[in-house]
């Protein structure tokens, strides 16, 4: 499923990206002169006195006041109608028409009384029309944000005709359904696990799948909104979603286990935006901050969570990193729009194109770090509810040991086995009462808490101390047999670093049974037992300090539970350490 997602979201990001790229262009478009406007002479003269620069890429313009030029008509001959540009905030857009003559025709349009085109980043007006045009001008005074300069153009047809502009809304339409996706599954797997990062996912997803929805236009199919409106909407969707991108990274912070100061200082910038983005809705930062200007208030949260990254980036584990991997794009995508419109420069390409690229890497990337999660939550579930149903009291407990008893996995083996243990491991310690007449009972008492905190070190199996020197195992998952097999070696070299004023090299013997996965009657833990029994007796009538290993087979079992031993797999014993 995460590789058909994938493919999905890299069909449609490749759709979306061509279309958007293409959706500017076109013959029926022309190219355009820039230049700075002087704030202080009267808008004829200072048109008159204009340098213009025709390059095909302005990257720098400052002033109070950007013109553009545009030829009267385009390469296929067709007069210039319309003036287009990017949603944006600004003072006043004076458009003017120059006859051959030289007289100017002018219109004006304040930033509230613009109307966005419906359905594309984009608004526009109509240039006023001389009796012979030689050319037409767009005047931008006091531009805030470079997103209106991204798209700036004149065309001959109203701006929104383009088949090039029609795929491009068409494929965003796509990728906003297909971001709806995430958070169903993230309700689902909340339902099950009860865990607030899936939620936080899940609104993180929607944040930014409506930030993209108003950046993008789209919102303007359903809802009427003004410029001024639009751009409102827009601050406050960027400030939910610097709160949800904060709960979200500290739940998942939270889970992961990567830094405890984190979570306090992504707590802290949840608040904040939360605050800020409360504050600008309700209008109260409008005599404060100039008209604008609210996404640099943002700013700390952008550097908060960069911090954050590169800290899981340097100490997380491999999902916080994909993680990093994810959001990265998106991040640097809002770091790059606040540096040019804070030293306003004109980047080269719509910034619309980029803006759906990071938030599709972010939600597959993001998807596929909280699949990994949920796998791993959901494992350690299973553990623990498995252990739970063996550690009910304490008098299921060996009181030096503190592993279970045989009473505690007596009556629970038969669930334990439905939830996957499906190997069983008889061991004991070679010549333990040698161990106790020569060294003592407390050197003994310490070759037994070793060996049981070796044998509990698998977060895959449950150790039980039957009794004596008589421990067992249950495993589940790949390689049982050689897992057991290698803490059976390791007890011999943990006792010898461990414990002093040992005489001898403490070794133990091993039965080890594999038991049958379609059996079609409940097997008894007493019938196991035996038979791994009589492969601890084999272990250790070949000489001990070995293994003996078989597999069950049901056909070979008499009704007593004894017959003849499956068939066996003897190891050799281990080196000496």
């Amino acid at each position: 499923m995460v590789r058909l997602f994938l493919c999905i979201a890299a069909a449609l990001a490749v759709l979306t990206g061509s279309a958007a790229m293409a959706a500017p262009q076109g013959k029926n478009s022309v190219a355009a002169c820039w230049t700075s406007l002087p704030p202080a002479p009267a808008l004829a003269e200072a048109l008159a006195s204009a340098k213009w620069s025709c390059r095909r890429r302005i990257s720098h313009l400052t002033g109070e006041r950007i013109a553009v030029r545009f030829p009267p008509a385009t390469e296929t001959g067709a007069p210039i109608r319309h003036f287009r540009a990017g949603l944006g905030s600004f003072d006043r857009i004076t458009l003017v028409g120059e006859d051959a003559d030289g007289t100017l025709l002018t219109s004006a349009h304040s930033f509230d009384s613009v109307q966005p085109l419906s359905g594309q980043p984009l608004f526009a007006l109509p240039f006023p029309q001389p009796a012979e045009a030689a050319a037409f001008y767009a005047v931008i005074e006091r531009p805030r944000t470079g997103h209106i300069l991204h798209a700036i153009g004149a065309t001959a047809n109203p701006p929104g005709s383009e088949r090039g502009e029609r795929l491009a809304v068409t494929a965003l339409a796509l990728l906003l359904g297909m971001l709806l996706v995430p958070p169903l599954l993230d309700v689902a797997v909340f339902r099950v696990l009860r865990r607030g990062v899936f939620l936080q996912h899940a609104l993180v997803t929607l944040c930014v799948a409506g930030l993209l929805f108003v950046w993008s236009g789209l919102v303007f199919e359903i809802v009427d909104l003004s410029m001024a409106g639009w751009y409102r909407l827009l601050m406050v969707m960027l400030g939910l979603c610097g709160v949800s991108a904060c709960l979200f990274k500290r739940s998942f912070a939270l889970a992961s286990r990567t830094n405890r100061r984190v979570p306090v200082a992504l707590a802290a910038g949840a608040i904040y935006a939360a605050v800020m983005t409360a504050l600008f809705a309700a209008g109260a930062l409008d005599t404060l901050l100039p008209t604008g200007t609210f996404g640099y208030t943002l700013l700390p949260v952008l550097l908060l969570l960069g911090t954050v990254m590169g800290i899981e980036f340097r100490k997380g584990t491999g999902t916080a990193r994909m993680q990093v991997a994810g959001w990265a794009p998106l991040l640097l995508f809002f770091a790059v729009q606040m540096i040019a419109d804070l030293f306003s420069y004109r980047l080269p390409a719509d910034g619309l194109v980029f803006l759906g690229m990071g938030v599709f890497i972010e939600t597959v990337m993001s998807t596929i770090a909280i699949s990994l999660l949920f796998l791993a939550i959901r494992r350690e579930r299973d553990v623990a509810q498995a252990r739970a149903q063996v550690m009910g009291n304490l008098a299921e407990r060996d009181h030096l040991t503190g592993l279970l008893n045989r009473r505690a996995i007596d009556t629970r083996f038969t669930g334990l086995r439905s939830c996957g243990y499906d190997t069983l491991a008889l061991i004991d310690i070679d010549h333990f009462k040698a161990i106790n007449d020569v060294s003592g009972h407390s050197v003994g008492d310490q070759v037994l808490e070793i060996t049981a905190r070796v044998l509990a070190s698998d977060p895959d199996n449950i150790a039980v101390r039957m009794g004596g020197e008589e421990f067992l195992l249950l495993l589940r998952g790949e390689d049982a047999a050689a897992r057991a097999e290698k803490l059976r070696r390791m007890l011999s070299v943990r006792v010898a670093r461990e414990v002093d004023g040992l005489e001898q090299i403490v070794t133990a013997s091993m039965g080890l049974l594999v038991l049958p996965s379609d059996a079609h009657e409940p097997l008894s833990f007493s019938s196991a037992y035996s038979r791994a029994d009589l492969l601890l007796y084999q272990a250790k009538r070949e000489g001990r300090n070995r293994t003996v290993t078989a597999v069950w087979r049901l056909l070979d079992q008499r009704q007593d539970g004894y017959g003849e031993l499956p068939e066996q797999d003897g190891t050799a014993p281990a080196a000496a350490a």
